[in-house]
């Protein structure tokens, strides 16, 4: 039972570290797709308005590469069956983009 507790830990571990990779670099994008005016910078007041520009659902490499698979075939081979934690954790970046985008457009701000 303690293996499995140990395992827990170590997969939201590597979920979590996987997820602030991924908004960091998501951002990060966004940022460069500002620059180089593929979005404005200013009238982005959530998420889903980045739509109207680019698809905003490869922000952060979320369809770059097989997610589940990088990261969990080395927790545990039972763990490959988890296909629909990839889409939890792009929702997760997407969610919290969209924390950002919020924050910075409240506080008036540019992206």
């Amino acid at each position: 039972m303690k293996k499995i507790e140990e395992m827990k830990i170590v997969l939201d571990a590597l979920i979590e570290g996987t997820t602030q990779m991924m908004v960091r670099r998501g951002i990060t994008e966004l940022k460069n797709d500002i620059a180089e005016g593929r979005v404005p910078r200013y009238g982005i007041n959530e998420f889903g308005d980045l739509h109207d520009h680019v698809d905003a659902n490869y922000y952060g490499g979320s369809f770059e590469f097989d997610l589940v698979d990088g990261m969990l075939e080395h927790v545990h081979p039972l763990f490959n069956e988890l296909k629909d934690l990839e889409q939890d954790i792009v929702n997760e970046v997407q969610e919290r983009m969209n924390r950002y985008i919020v924050t910075m457009s409240e506080l008036g701000l540019e992206l």
